[in-house]
């Protein structure tokens, strides 16, 4: 999984739907665990409100900020999105929010901040001036107690049941998934159907060395980095073929 530090800066063209396309483009980063922030204009918006429901609203909107973190282990993805709108009506501006269910993009810029790497180079540097400020023990005199040994606060119950629970959906789906990486693996073409956890039923319109790009059941498309997928024929549609796909392990 990638652990770099690097913030990804991405913009969405008309039509792309969030937050959908989001986080296909952390899983072509190898993302496992980001922040997501971003601005721009969307054609509309399904909000779900903090009372209850959810609310679509039409545009044209002003995307005045969108955040989300992301959490991804193997298919399973664990994601919270909150974002904030504004309008023009008769009344003036009004400025709504609430948690994302979906949206479309007239156009968006997000930034996504990669959060494991941080995570870690954080704990090594407390772990460094720890070490740092406590002299050796030969000078601590022999009557002295040993220092308590630092640990990490364990994680809330809540986010660690949920954290568990999607490790384990992780597992059982890869031991009961065929093996994605064997030597003759399907590489699709042209016209081939291929079914997308996030995306649906799509079509395959160009391929390259590098990309893929698919028009989903709405007539939008997508483009995804090829390299990280993983496709398996499970059966045909007319004169198409029919692929799975998955993101590749690492």
């Amino acid at each position: 999984m990638n652990d770099d530090l690097r913030v990804r800066a991405l913009r969405f063209d008309n039509g792309t739907m969030l937050p959908a396309a989001a986080e296909a483009a952390a899983a072509d980063a190898d993302l496992g665990f980001c922040d997501v922030r971003g601005f721009g204009e969307l054609n509309w918006v399904e909000l779900q409100p903090t009372a209850g429901g959810t609310r679509r609203l039409r545009g044209p909107l002003d995307l005045l900020g969108l955040q989300g973190r992301l959490r991804r282990a193997g298919d399973v993805v664990l994601a919270d999105w909150i974002c904030t709108v504004s309008r023009e009506t008769d009344n003036g501006i009004e400025v709504l929010g609430g948690r994302l269910v979906a949206a479309e993009c007239s156009f968006a810029e997000l930034s996504l901040t990669p959060l494991a790497a941080l995570a870690t180079a954080a704990n090594r540097g407390t772990e460094d001036d720890h070490a740092a400020a406590s002299p050796p023990a030969a000078a601590q005199g022999a009557s002295r107690p040993a220092a308590p040994e630092h640990r990490p606060a364990p994680p809330a119950p809540a986010a660690a049941a949920q954290w568990a629970e999607a490790l384990a959906e992780s597992r059982r789906q890869e031991a009961n998934a065929p093996d994605w990486d064997r030597e003759d693996e399907i590489r699709p073409a042209r016209g081939d159907l291929v079914n997308h956890l996030q995306f649906g039923r799509c079509k395959v319109l160009r391929i390259d060395d590098d990309h893929i790009t698919l028009r989903k059941p709405d007539g939008r498309t997508v483009q995804l980095g090829l390299p990280i997928l993983a496709f398996s024929e499970v059966g045909a549609e007319g004169q198409a073929r029919v692929l799975d796909v998955r993101v590749r392990r690492p």
